[in-house]
């Protein structure tokens, strides 16, 4: 069955994945898998959209001669049917955060999917009771590691979730100080409940993640 599901999931995948090599440490302590099934989400909230999170703590980025500096700072994810997870995508096209829903528009169209499927927070979510619990990868080119995390919502009705700020954990060896420092600095943000978006353009779920046979179900 695993397998069956491998070349399904492979025959929608037109891209190369990128980055760096899944460490053994990240695919034995991201435990949720996938199998492909139906996770019955629909009956519990509305994804025919996406949701937002604004996470208040300060932020800093870029050069220091051009460094920007944010005190609040927007985190789009989307939940698919196949339980399929995706964290903090934007429209990278413009200044953040950009247009989202003219993004989501043109991946639907075909444009700009390499980065999409390649980059940015996928993963696989399980849903437990009340709790949505999402385990997410990033991959982007060019870095000497791969992190990992961890969070959990919890469904207060159909159009609203909240990101329980006390159990988010980095999934990463956290033996770097610094690491260890935005871990947390990340861990002490305050979290507001999750905005439900309607889109009519979600595109489909084909991550580079799929291509991994250690996140599939044996």
């Amino acid at each position: 069955m695993r397998k069956l599901i491998m070349l399904l999931s492979t025959a929608f995948l037109s891209f190369t994945c990128v980055g760096q090599k899944v460490s053994n440490y990240i695919k034995e302590h991201v435990t949720n898998r996938y199998d492909g099934k139906q996770t019955n989400i629909r009956s519990l909230i509305d994804i025919d959209g996406y949701y937002t999170v604004k996470e208040v703590y300060r932020v800093c980025f870029g050069p220091p001669q051009n460094r920007i500096c944010r005190d609040t700072t927007e985190v789009n994810f989307l939940f698919y049917e196949d339980g399929t997870f995706l964290y903090n995508f934007y429209d990278v096209d413009a200044d953040y955060p950009g247009n989202t829903e003219a993004y989501l528009e043109r991946i639907s169209k075909g444009k700009g999917t390499d980065y999409f499927y390649n980059r940015f927070y996928w993963g696989i979510y399980r849903v437990q009771g009340d709790t949505i619990i999402a385990q997410y990868v990033f991959n982007e080119p060019n870095t000497m590691h791969r992190d990992a995390w961890e969070d959990k919502f919890l469904i207060k009705d159909r159009t609203t979730i909240v990101k329980l700020t006390t159990e988010p954990r980095n999934l990463f060896r956290l033996s770097n100080p610094k690491k260890r420092a935005v871990s947390d600095r990340v861990a002490k943000r305050v979290v507001l409940p999750a905005t439900y978006r309607p889109s009519a353009h979600i595109p489909a779920p084909n991550s580079w993640l799929k291509k991994e046979e250690w996140v599939y179900s044996k």
